[in-house]
């Protein structure tokens, strides 16, 4: 395979001695060249002097479950914090919270390594990881003025998930004032320091249907902002507006082309309203074809009120339109003469197999790499498992907290990777290959946009 162009271009500068290039490369081998050892063991080497191998290091062996590594690799972290290297503080201080690397958890090390973090950097990632720490109270006792206090320094140094949890807490009246013309301040001081995804959380303070601010334009405003930063639910969000919204802003032809971008990105409830759209033909050209398409494809993303408006096209369509479409055979067919019945049944059996086989297909390749219990969003901020439960991800402060069980996950954005601290599970996820891995079940699951399809 001829070497892409990328990689050519890195490495040239490891040629030149660029060590973040040598690092880059190293990562490749265990990723992408089947040479784990051989890329371990380089990260090993340069990991003695620099904190951004180590912290690479730490996410390869812990995603490979390469257990022989861990202790070597604590110790390099741990020198390297010693010296007072700022990622290495905020890695120890994440190893001694989450329990990982083979260390027992200790909240109070880890607290002291974030600290160190904010004397010497003013670190907002340090600022963040204690203010969740408190927020969560899951280690310590819940106390959300400390959170509060944590963030608001987070703030100060323009870290913009301290700016998005100072909103939600005015938003959910924690520790402050419930406030949200002063919640929205924050999301937008957080949206300008690069977190985007919080244009949804403004577009539905001031959505009419919520019925908080109430400010049908300013919602608009917001999710088109959120739009044209591919942020898949506010352009489905704009596109609602659009085709539901007053008369001086409706734009039907519009809101169809949000819907449409919305649902290249993945979003599930996009291909659900695109479905019904195609179906009625009041915005856009009535076209059933269009319209199967769509909400079959919101049924197979999780989306279960589609079952019913496809089973409503079945009705009104005779046998071949149903046995000429990917429907599974306990779909419902319309009556018909036995002869014709029994074609569709034959049929819809014959197309439901084909599309089982290219399922398998897909699953084996899938598998001879790796496999899956859950997907991170990151348009949403989710975690979402194999069960379409979704849980937060403060990506910033790398923590994944689930407000139903409790548990405390550490996920690293830069690798796909999350560790259970609680069940002791760690699950790789490559979103772009789309499939997630999970190292202690073995399981695979095939994932698309934000929704699990299956193992």
């Amino acid at each position: 395979m001829e070497e892409n162009e990328m990689i050519k271009a890195i490495k040239e500068k490891a040629k030149k001695g660029d060590l973040n290039a040598k690092i880059a490369l190293a990562i490749n081998k265990v990723k992408y060249e089947g040479k784990t050892k051989e890329g371990i063991e380089e990260l090993l080497e340069f990991s003695n002097e620099n904190e951004i191998s180590c912290h690479n290091l730490i996410r390869v062996i812990l995603a490979l479950r390469k257990e022989e590594y861990y202790s070597e690799a604590f110790n390099k972290c741990k020198k390297l914090a010693e010296e007072k290297k700022e990622m290495a503080l905020i890695d120890l201080g994440a190893i001694y919270q989450l329990g990982i690397l083979g260390i027992s958890k200790n909240i109070e090390k880890a607290i002291e390594c974030f600290e160190k973090a904010i004397k010497l950097y003013k670190s907002g990632i340090a600022y963040q990881s204690i203010g969740a720490i408190y927020y969560y109270g899951k280690d310590v006792k819940q106390d959300f003025g400390k959170a509060f206090e944590y963030f608001e320094m987070g703030t100060k140094v323009g870290y913009a998930d301290s700016e998005d949890a100072i909103a939600q807490m005015y938003l959910n009246g924690q520790y402050v004032e419930k406030n949200y013309q002063k919640a929205i301040s924050w999301y937008e001081k957080a949206f300008e320091h690069g977190k985007r995804i919080v244009a949804i959380c403004i577009g539905n303070l001031y959505l009419p249907d919520n019925n908080v601010l109430n400010d049908e334009k300013k919602a608009l405003e917001w999710y088109s902002k959120g739009g044209e930063c591919d942020i898949a639910e506010c352009l489905t969000m704009e596109g609602y507006i659009l085709e539901n919204g007053s008369d001086n802003i409706r734009n039907p032809k519009k809101a169809i082309d949000c819907y449409e971008r919305a649902a290249k990105l993945g979003s599930p409830n996009a291909y659900f309203l695109l479905g019904i759209a195609y179906m009625e033909g009041k915005i856009v050209t009535k076209n059933t074809i269009t319209a199967r398409r769509n909400l079959e494809k919101a049924l197979e993303l999780g989306i279960e009120d589609a079952r019913a408006f496809i089973s409503k096209l079945n009705k009104n369509q005779g046998a071949a339109a149903v046995y000429d479409t990917n429907t599974s055979v306990d779909a419902y067919l319309p009556e018909t003469t036995t002869t014709e019945m029994y074609r569709a049944k034959q049929e819809a059996k014959i197309q439901e197999e084909i599309r089982r086989e290219k399922n398998r297909e897909m699953l084996k390749a899938v598998a001879a790499t790796s496999g899956a219990s859950g997907f991170i969003d990151d348009r949403i901020g989710c975690f979402i498992d194999e069960n379409g439960n979704e849980t937060y991800v403060d990506s910033g402060s790398g923590y994944i907290f689930n407000d139903t069980t409790g548990d405390i996950s550490f996920y690293d954005k830069r690798t796909h990777s999350v560790y259970n601290t609680d069940k002791k599970e760690f699950t790789y996820l490559d979103i772009r290959d789309g499939y997630v891995y999970n190292f202690d079940t073995g399981k695979t699951t095939l994932v698309s946009g934000s929704s699990v399809l299956g193992d």
